[in-house]
């Protein structure tokens, strides 16, 4: 009885270190992931332009531009928001976003760090007229705007 109750702790202290062990490498790929973007983003010329909740829904008024939200997992999107594609797939989903690298395209996630990425990343590959939604979802619910919740 003593050496099964011994046999049951050392199975969950090794599930434990295990799941700890697997959380730490997820953590670990996001970090260098973000923050490799984030130096190759240092090192481009190429800019964008950082807008604010209130201009964000005035140009809603006569929406002319291309909204994008880029922050993974789907957690909400901001009303007449074009497309979900996460900030790190961008270039490989230039098929879904405008050809005329002179549209205007906004681009958000949650707290304004991911479409900061995604936003360098565009203009970095020749997009012209690219702005980002300064604080995010965050931002915008904390202006008074509201959110859609639909499931991607």
């Amino acid at each position: 009885m003593k050496n099964k109750k011994i046999i049951n702790i050392a199975i969950i202290i090794i599930l434990i270190a295990g799941a700890g062990l697997v959380l730490f490498r997820f953590n670990n790929t996001m970090t260098n992931t973000i923050t490799n973007k984030q130096d190759a983003s240092r090192e481009k010329k190429a800019s964008f332009k950082n807008i604010t909740a209130d201009q964000l829904s005035e140009m809603l008024n006569n929406k002319d531009f291309f909204l994008v939200n880029v922050h993974p997992p789907y957690i909400g999107e901001i009303p007449g928001t074009d497309d979900f594609i996460s900030f790190d797939e961008i270039e490989n989903n230039l098929d879904r976003l405008p050809g005329d690298k002179n549209a205007k395209i906004v681009v958000y996630c949650q707290s304004g760090g991911m479409s900061g990425l995604a936003s360098q990343e565009l203009a970095d590959l020749g997009y012209k007229n690219v702005y980002n939604l300064s604080g995010g979802m965050i931002g915008w619910k904390k202006a008074g705007y509201s959110l859609d919740y639909l499931k991607k």
